[in-house]
């Protein structure tokens, strides 16, 4: 999971590495590589949930659980056959779309538009991944800031139309992910069936359920 960011971090960093000023063969190279890293990334972040979607297939989903404290926060990821095809897509489409802009002239800020890529990509897989309304949230509305900023590196103006609007959907979604959290105590997806099903749910278990 934490592949994409890692390389965003590298093609951040790629264009600090040069020494003095590169021949045009050098300045090529330069652009081309963050893409590159993006491409491997996404091939490794496929074959990682190649391999989490086989050791789910036919058992339990495969659970992974971090305590940051006792008593803080419960953070969990779920792989399960459902999930993983997902992030198997957004790892093709990560190969696909870095070996395409490597391939395209010269543009502006190439090192930064790669970066910012990787990030989404990386907040998108994590999405699929999580079984936590909270960090689901989070992840979606880092993987908005990078798109936006992506974007505006083009056409400011629908950039920050497109933000405003998907901001105050994701705002709705973490309103009705906190109502559910206080209505059950769990900030994962699991308690979701139960207030479903449940009898007398409250209000705010109500509430939550209409804006998720």
């Amino acid at each position: 999971l934490a592949l994409p960011f890692f390389s965003a971090l590298c093609v951040q960093l790629l264009p600090r590495l040069r020494i003095g000023v590169p021949s045009e063969r050098e300045a090529e190279s330069l652009r081309r590589g963050p893409f590159l890293i993006g491409a491997l990334a996404s091939f490794m972040g496929g074959a990682l949930a190649f391999s989490l979607l086989t050791q789910s297939l036919g058992l339990s989903p495969v659970v992974a659980d971090y305590w940051w404290t006792k008593d803080l926060y419960h953070l969990r990821f779920q792989v399960d056959p459902l999930s993983a095809p997902f992030v198997l897509l957004l790892s093709g489409l990560g190969v696909i779309i870095h070996l395409h802009l490597a391939g395209q002239p010269l543009m502006d800020r190439p090192h930064h538009r790669a970066a910012l890529l990787l990030t989404a990509q990386g907040c998108a897989a994590a999405c699929c991944l999580s079984a936590d309304l909270i960090l689901i949230c989070f992840l979606l509305q880092l993987m908005l800031l990078c798109l936006w900023s992506l974007a505006s590196l083009d056409s400011p103006r629908p950039a920050n139309s497109m933000l405003s609007t998907t901001y105050l959907g994701s705002a709705l979604l973490l309103a009705g992910a906190l109502l559910i959290w206080s209505r059950v105590g769990d900030a994962s997806t699991a308690p979701l069936p139960m207030l479903l099903v449940a009898e007398e749910p409250s209000a705010l278990g109500w509430i939550g359920l209409l804006l998720l």
